[in-house]
């Protein structure tokens, strides 16, 4: 019997866009997600689940995760925690990728050998990006071509007139459209607003 019981399921992704964060010392707890879901035959859609977590395996904005869909209900989501690594060893496999990478040439690393296979199209950063200092996150961009802060560069060469202050505008209105759709709380929303603007 599978998650929904006897109601068929369809297999996917999701898009951790929010969630709750881990309070105390309990190896489970239940946790708040929002989420962007793709399934096969379906435009990706927006959805919220509550659901008991692994703390050790504890879901971060940000990550792309497997997921299990009701298929007569996609509301109705459950993430597969037993499909995931651990933080510590995801958190291991990013810092051997970067380390392997500051070891190559600067400007477009090759990262196909590396990851045994085509170059990643998503960046997975644990944490908070905010706290992934410049440098580094200016390399990780160069690396993979992605603008992985949103700021509408990709590895730090800003475009033409676009300065530190557009920059912030641009995060506010995310943000601000984040607080929208209910993907962050009001508190939330003043909380990272605030740090967007100490910049």
């Amino acid at each position: 019997m599978g998650l929904f019981g006897k109601r068929k399921s369809v297999e996917g992704t999701a898009q951790i866009v929010s969630c709750s964060r881990h309070n105390g010392e309990g190896r489970w707890q239940n946790c708040r997600m929002h989420l962007v879901v793709q399934i096969d035959g379906r435009e990706p859609y927006p959805a919220e689940t509550h659901q008991i977590a692994p703390r050790k395996k504890w879901p971060q904005p940000g990550l792309t995760v497997p997921v299990t869909v009701d298929e007569r209900d996609p509301s109705k989501v459950k993430v597969d925690f037993d499909a995931m690594p651990t933080n510590d060893d995801r958190a291991r496999q990013i810092a051997e990728q970067q380390a392997a990478s500051m070891g190559r040439a600067s400007g477009s690393a090759d990262l196909t050998g590396l990851l045994g296979g085509s170059p990643p199209q998503q960046v997975n950063i644990v944490g908070d990006i905010g706290q992934v200092p410049p440098e580094q996150l200016a390399r990780l961009e160069q690396m993979t071509g992605m603008d992985l802060d949103g700021d509408g560069t990709v590895g730090g060469a800003a475009r033409p007139g676009q300065g530190a202050a557009d920059d912030r505008v641009g995060q506010l209105e995310r943000l601000a459209q984040l607080r929208a759709s209910g993907a962050l709380t009001d508190a939330e929303f003043e909380q990272e607003k605030r740090r967007i603007l100490r910049g």
